[in-house]
């Protein structure tokens, strides 16, 4: 009985072990190393953000981008509208004439 067992699986056994022995020159078996120190959403924004100083540099350059294209939004309307008082009325047309009988 414990013949037939090893006769089974020691042929699996050495095979695997020389599959990973094998694999070892292209691969690393080794587990990998998991960094655990921060969680939560906080660990995105030093990502995107390297410093404090760079993050309030980029969202103040994004307020004053916002606020001139709001300037500019204005001043294409006020154009516009001071464009379209300017444009003359079309003349009134003339009164159909009289059918005389």
């Amino acid at each position: 009985m414990l013949m037939n067992l090893l006769k089974r699986f020691l042929p699996f056994f050495l095979t695997f072990v020389l599959g990973l022995f094998i694999a070892s020159f292209f691969v690393s078996i080794a587990l990998p190393k998991v960094n655990y120190e921060r969680r939560g959403w906080k660990r995105h924004s030093e990502y995107s953000c390297p410093s404090r100083y760079e993050r309030n540099n980029l969202r103040y350059q994004l307020d004053s981008v916002r606020r001139e294209n709001d300037r500019l939004r204005d001043e294409i309307r006020i154009n516009r509208e001071l464009e379209l008082d300017a444009i003359p009325l079309p003349p009134v047309p003339p009164p159909p004439p009289r059918v005389v009988r």
